[in-house]
């Protein structure tokens, strides 16, 4: 995956991302915008990371473009899809990039996923993590997302449950990251959370509080749109959630539309990340 750092100094904001391809990155797009509005953050104000699990041994871009989705609503969340130009990665220096798969399947109550990102590790937590951090997630009824977000909407988003994973959630600085399947393949993107009804404050990781992750099957169309991705499938590569001798993961090769994320080379760490759900809280 990749680190998206947007502004500087006290003004600092944290996101994550996926690589769809040399030149493009997926994340959402409340990581691009004003907060509040759709209004761009100019892409010199954003620098990409890439390459390590490390922040200080990220190698570091200049983001040249960014766009998102044109129905994006910064109220709501809704089409929280953004994407970002930069200038070529090279997917062969050091084994750190290489290409992963989208998922093609639905996304199942109580099936397990992994989300990554660099956020916070707890709520309270003034600084994001140093590490790039992988939790396990289950997924929740559409029903529960429903119940917990009046703005959800099951044909573009799914939400993981805090209770069905004790202590594992999303925090803040994970917005954008990549959520991916047990085999590997990306099923989408941290969108934004919402607290458990006994929480009066942010609280990741906390009681019924859920995460809610723009499902990226639902988007094909418009990042083929604006990346030039073809729709078809394609030969690719999808990570298996089971890491080798020095922290590299084993391959394998599938059919699966052609999207890419950046290869984790060094040993990754297990706790809960990210961003502080709440009311409507994005990561």
């Amino acid at each position: 995956m990749a680190r998206v750092s947007v502004g500087s100094g006290s003004e600092l904001e944290l996101c994550g991302g996926a690589i769809l391809s040399d030149r493009t990155i997926v994340t959402a797009a409340h990581c691009l915008t004003v907060k509040g509005t759709t209004t761009l953050i100019r892409a010199t104000n954003i620098v990409i990371g890439v390459g390590a699990t490390v922040d200080a041994n990220l190698t570091l871009l200049q983001a040249l473009e960014t766009t998102v989705h044109p129905e994006y609503d910064p109220q709501t969340y809704r089409n929280d899809v953004g994407i970002i130009r930069v200038s070529p990665l090279n997917f062969t220096a050091q084994n750190t990039v290489r290409s992963v798969a989208i998922s093609m399947d639905a996304v199942n109550q109580g099936e397990s996923y992994r989300a990554y990102g660099w956020g916070r590790t707890s709520p309270g937590a003034q600084n994001p993590s140093p590490y790039l951090i992988v939790t396990t997630l289950k997924a929740a009824s559409d029903k529960t997302c429903a119940n917990g977000y009046k703005y959800f909407d099951s044909d573009t988003t799914v939400c993981m449950q805090v209770s069905q994973t004790p202590g594992n959630d999303t925090c803040s600085g994970d917005s954008g990251g990549p959520l991916v399947d047990t085999s590997g393949y990306l099923v989408g993107i941290t969108s934004y959370g919402t607290n458990s009804p006994s929480q009066s404050v942010d609280n990741c990781g906390s009681g019924d509080g859920l995460g809610y992750y723009v499902h990226l099957q639902k988007y094909l169309s418009y990042l083929s749109d604006k990346t030039g991705l073809p729709l078809m499938p394609a030969n690719n590569t999808a990570f298996d959630a089971i890491q080798t001798t020095g922290g590299a993961w084993s391959a394998r090769a599938d059919l699966a539309w052609p999207l890419s994320v950046v290869f984790l080379a060094t040993t990754l760490l297990f706790s809960r990340p990210l961003r502080p759900t709440g009311s409507i809280i994005h990561h």
